[in-house]
């Protein structure tokens, strides 16, 4: 036992920590990596341009309800052109009918 703690005594003696000069460089890339990544987020789910083409498919098709729809579809601020929804067996007509009326370029509906 004894010889146990000496020897984990004298690998943190021999090991190489890193300087605080490293340490902040660590910390400071990975501060701007989060803030790019929430400009990016941010990017991505507001730009309208983004949500012209929606495709739900298995297995996101199972959860998909009207009111989820009706969500994901104004995202694209009435520029919806395309919607795939492929088995979304919890969607009904109301849901539908109220996608269209809500997206006037809809031009490419497909209902499998």
């Amino acid at each position: 036992m004894e010889d146990a703690k000496e020897q984990i005594v004298q690998e943190s003696k021999n090991s190489t920590l890193p300087s605080q000069d490293e340490r902040m460089f660590c910390l400071l890339g990975m501060k701007i990596w989060f803030r790019l990544i929430r400009k990016m987020k941010n990017f991505r789910t507001n730009d309208p341009l983004l949500w012209r083409d929606i495709h739900i498919n298995p297995p996101l098709n199972e959860k998909i309800t009207d009111d989820v729809l009706l969500q994901i579809t104004g995202r694209g601020q009435g520029s919806l052109q395309c919607l795939s929804l492929v088995d979304c067996q919890r969607i009904t007509d109301e849901g539908l009918k109220r996608v269209v009326e809500n997206n006037p370029k809809l031009i490419k509906p497909c209902f499998q």
